[in-house]
């Protein structure tokens, strides 16, 4: 996590995670990883081509998708940062520049 707000990322993942477990997981008793995998991959593709979200305007996430802009654009670059972009800020005087490093040299030679 890198920015404010990024705990919140972690919300989707974890509610498409209880949707698998508590639709598809918790109510069939599989038999092997084959079955399971079975069954988890066509939970998969009816929860991004056939379900519907209501978030999106009740449209499938295969739907959205599809609708996106190609890659290397951005038509609102500025909703991609997760904390909103300071102004350069002008730099400081510090123990490297000018007058100072002439006060410290001054010192130590005396």
């Amino acid at each position: 996590m890198d920015g404010k707000g990024r705990c919140l990322d972690n919300i989707f993942i974890e509610r498409l995670w209880r949707s698998l477990k508590y639709e598809e997981v918790f109510t069939k008793a599989y038999a092997s990883v084959v079955e399971a995998r079975v069954g988890i991959g066509s939970w998969r593709r009816f929860y991004n081509n056939q379900r519907k979200h209501q978030a999106p305007g009740y449209r499938t996430p295969a739907e959205i998708h599809d609708a996106t802009l190609p890659h290397g654009y951005v038509h609102n670059a500025r909703a991609l940062h997760t904390s909103p972009q300071g102004q350069p800020q002008p730099e400081k005087n510090s123990v490297f520049e000018g007058e100072v490093i002439e006060k410290a040299v001054s010192r130590l030679a005396a």
